[in-house]
């Protein structure tokens, strides 16, 4: 069933095409009769006759007819048309955190306590309906306007109650915001592994990172992380956050799921500035904010016995003007460590102080010299970012290879995630697709502050080739890195 805007569902008029995952599409669309904008997420029909996905489908529909919260998308009706299933959604404007986060990088932490709060309370609320999300991360956030959000997605969720809707045998969630419980066994998650998983968001929104290394480290390595290993502290990457979030931060990413608060929990530690009611978690490695180094203070020589009064009046003099400088340096260190002691910061200043470094580095810089620092930053992230998928189109690219020996290569659906590891295929940062004349394209979402890239890979010919829609910006990538 191909659909383009103007089309009719029912009585839903198509408007645009806003984007794709592994079971289908999803459209914005405006119902005729009351004019209220829609988004309608079908599933793909190449897939409807598979079960697994089917029930997935259905399986999200059940769950979202149960949950009514102004942070989760709702759910206006559900039905089979032409042999397709369909969701009409509410729909949510604005951008997910996933491209807030790339846009801004770290987030001021006053603003992150906001976004933070609206999270836990949609949680809170799923858990009193005994649903567990288990998939929670910055791509399935949107952010509207004034910072108000809906949790997207509920397609691998799972109703405590019903364990019939969980699919056995299948690996559901995305591996960097899995809980250790949810790496180990998956069908055994509860609510505490969506607190997790919250706490790795927390982590990114504070840091602009994730704790583990997405661009050297394996899958099996990254796991063995999530299990075994401690998180970095977040202010190996960002100094700026105070050590109650750092705290709450680490309560809601214990190894141990009795240890986490709950979402009722974190919320009240959010709101108190408290953390007293919460069980005592293993801590991060210990690191304080950073703190300028104070100069040891001289001891003069005590004076002799018959010291000329004038010498022994400079003498109490300069001990005072070291006492004074010292407390000096002592007092600019403390409010490094504590900067909302007077008052929180501005988003702006933070954001500015982020981007351009600290003031009195600032005022040495151009206005060119800071646009380069920037454009260097945007080069090196891509960089990166396009190195760390060579590993995944090998493993697209064999699939495909055994699909086309099985004389199924022509109808093969179009989407790839579907029919991969979702941990391989899921990267947040490129969104794999499929053409008849086997071609496997990704194409990235974050965009670098730039138009966006496409990466073309030959099946046939093992060849790799790039589409920079706008080489003169940064960050010009060079096929070579891919071949």
């Amino acid at each position: 069933m191909i659909i383009k805007p103007g089309d009719f569902i029912r009585n839903y008029r198509v408007l645009d095409y806003i984007g794709e995952g592994g079971m289908g599409k999803v459209y914005s669309a405006e119902e005729e009769l009351l004019g209220r904008k829609v988004a309608i997420k079908m599933l793909d029909p190449s897939v409807t006759h598979q079960e697994h996905f089917r029930q997935r489908f259905i399986n999200e529909a059940r769950i979202l007819s149960q949950l009514q919260h102004p942070h989760i998308v709702g759910l206006f009706t559900f039905f089979l048309e032409q042999e397709s299933y369909f969701m009409v959604m509410e729909y949510a404007e604005g951008q997910t955190l996933r491209d807030l986060i790339a846009t801004v990088g770290p987030i001021p932490e006053q603003r992150t306590r906001r976004i933070l709060r609206q999270i836990l309370s949609a949680l809170d609320y799923a858990q009193t309906k005994g649903v567990v999300h288990r998939d929670i991360k910055p791509s399935n956030i949107m952010i509207g306007e004034n910072d108000d959000l809906k949790i997207l997605d509920f397609g691998v969720a799972r109703i405590l109650a019903n364990p019939q809707f969980t699919l056995a045998g299948s690996r559901l969630g995305t591996i960097y915001y899995m809980s250790p419980e949810q790496v180990r066994s998956p069908r055994d998650v509860d609510s505490c592994s969506d607190i997790y998983s919250t706490g790795v968001v927390l982590y990114e929104m504070l840091t602009g990172r994730l704790p583990f290394s997405t661009e050297t480290e394996s899958d099996f390595l990254i796991e063995k992380q999530i299990v075994e290993s401690p998180m970095p502290h977040p202010r190996d990457y960002y100094p700026y956050m105070s050590d109650h979030i750092v705290d709450l931060m680490n309560a809601m990413t214990a190894k141990e799921p009795s240890l986490r608060p709950t979402a009722a929990e974190a919320i009240r530690a959010l709101d108190t500035s408290s953390l007293d009611f919460i069980k005592t978690a293993p801590p991060l490695s210990e690191k304080p904010a950073p703190v300028e180094p104070v100069a040891p203070t001289p001891i003069p020589p005590a004076p002799k016995k018959g010291m000329p009064p004038g010498l022994r009046a400079f003498l109490v003099i300069f001990i005072i003007a070291i006492i004074l400088v010292t407390l000096g340096f002592m007092l600019k260190a403390w409010l490094d460590i504590n900067p909302n002691l007077f008052g929180p910061r501005s988003e702006e200043a933070v954001a500015e102080e982020t981007v351009e470094g600290p003031a009195s580095e600032k005022e040495t810089l151009s206005q060119e010299e800071i646009e380069a620092n920037i454009a260097a930053r945007k080069r090196r992230e891509a960089e990166n970012a396009v190195r760390s998928i060579r590993p995944r189109f090998s493993t697209i690219a064999r699939k495909a290879r055994e699909y086309k020996a099985q004389d199924e290569y022509r109808d093969w659906p179009k989407s790839l995630d579907a029919f991969i590891d979702p941990a391989e295929a899921d990267t947040d940062q490129f969104n794999f697709d499929w053409s008849d004349d086997g071609i496997i394209i990704a194409i990235s979402n974050r965009a670098f502050g730039k138009a966006g890239i496409e990466i073309y890979y030959t099946l046939d010919s093992d060849h790799f080739e790039i589409y920079d829609p706008d080489p003169e910006n940064p960050p010009n990538i060079d096929p070579a890195w891919l071949n």
